[in-house]
Parts: structure tokens; C-alpha cells; sequence
């Protein structure tokens, strides 16, 4: 196990990095995040028990693939994936959503 994981409160690209999750939608609720306590949307998964923290571009995907209205977004099957992506100049692992490959 790697022990930074046992102390995450919400899913990180080591969580989707052996194998993409596929779950349907349960909800998405607003939370605060971090010491500064800012507010923003957490997607919760069936059979998850950590939820993913809505960056912009997965909240896009998202709304791309299901409209913008999140409460309609439960049931909706999703894939979250691990992936590289730009953060601040620099190369990181990170976490993207995409509708379900078949």
C-alpha cells in the first residue's frame, strides 16, 4: 500500500492507475476543500469511497457528455482515468474523466 493514499480523502491518479475506474454517477455535492476551505464540487461514485474534486476541465467533460445540471448527472456511467497533464508549467499525473470506453 502506499501510505500516502491511507491519508487522502479523495481519489488521486494512484488511485486509476493500475486500472481505469467505471462507475455510475451517485452525486455531486459542494464541499470545502483545503486550509482555505474553497468551495468546490466533489463527484461521488457506486461503490466509492472517496469522491473526485471537480477541476474545471472533468467538470466539462462531464457536462459535455450529460448537460450542465450536476443533479441530472446521477445514474450517468463515467470512466476516471490516469493521465499526464500540464499544472503550472510543469508535467503531472493527474486524474481525467471520458465516457466509458467498450
Amino acid at each position: 500500500m502506499d501510505i500516502g493514499m491511507a491519508f487522502s480523502s479523495f481519489l488521486t491518479h494512484k488511485n486509476v492507475s493500475d486500472e481505469p475506474i467505471v462507475a455510475a454517477i451517485e452525486k455531486v455535492e459542494v464541499q470545502e476543500i483545503g486550509q482555505e476551505k474553497e468551495r468546490k464540487p466533489v463527484l461521488f461514485l457506486e461503490g466509492q469511497a472517496k469522491g473526485l474534486v471537480l477541476n474545471k476541465t472533468n467538470a466539462n467533460t462531464i457536462a459535455a457528455l450529460y448537460g450542465p445540471e450536476t443533479d441530472l448527472w446521477t445514474g450517468k456511467m463515467i470512466e476516471l482515468y490516469a493521465t499526464k497533464c500540464t499544472f503550472m508549467g510543469q508535467l503531472k499525473d493527474c486524474i481525467r474523466v471520458r465516457e466509458p470506453q467498450e
